[in-house]
């Protein structure tokens, strides 16, 4: 039950800090900056989506398999997770990062482009990090969890506030303070699970 709530209450962080961001967003964008996004937000969480692929709940269920757990699989399991979530997240990322701005001159925000990209960056990352979360969670690693998300939540603040107020980075700085919490978080849920992936075949 402890751990549970550990878990629930990490996961709550990231959405916690979009809304502790808000008045951050208000202050220093104009409302056609904060309308445009409304808009790119609403897009990274559909490609979230759609790199999950379901992978994660398939993962959890196959990693506490009686035939995997028996077959000692379970590191084949998440590498092949990893595999998978790298592979086809990569490939829709290069897609729409070569099609964004064609797409964005056809409607008139051609302007747009170098930021929709930066969106499609910070959205992959932030998605590859699931694997690794999801492989501390499989191992009971519960304070370690909610460690590296208090981490990536200070950070995503921390910068995003630095970039817009001080760099005056624009609609940019909301998704590269994205880019950098999910980086860091990314290189310490590897160091933390380095040893829980086995080659996939």
């Amino acid at each position: 039950v402890r751990h549970s709530l550990i878990y629930g209450l990490s996961i709550g962080l990231l959405p916690l800090t979009s809304i502790l961001l808000l008045p951050v967003y208000t202050h220093f964008l104009d409302p056609a900056a904060f309308g445009m996004l409304a808009i790119l937000l609403v897009s990274s969480g559909v490609l979230s989506f759609l790199y999950d692929f379901g992978i994660i709940n398939a993962l959890f269920r196959r990693s506490f398999d009686e035939d995997t757990q028996a077959a000692g699989r379970k590191p084949l399991v998440l590498s092949t997770a990893w595999g998978f979530m790298a592979f086809h997240a990569g490939v829709w990322t290069a897609a729409l990062t070569l099609a964004a701005g064609p797409l964005l001159r056809a409607v008139g925000h051609g302007e747009l482009a170098g930021v929709a990209r930066l969106m499609l960056l910070s959205t992959l990352v932030t998605s590859l990090t699931d694997v690794p979360a999801a492989a501390l969670r499989i191992r009971g690693r519960a304070a370690a969890f909610a460690i590296v998300a208090v981490l990536r939540s200070a950070a995503m603040i921390a910068v995003t506030w630095y970039l817009l107020a001080v760099s005056q980075r624009g609609l940019a700085a909301v998704f590269e303070g994205t880019l950098a919490a999910s980086s860091v978080a990314l290189l310490l849920l590897l160091a933390l699970t380095v040893g829980s992936y086995a080659p996939a075949i």
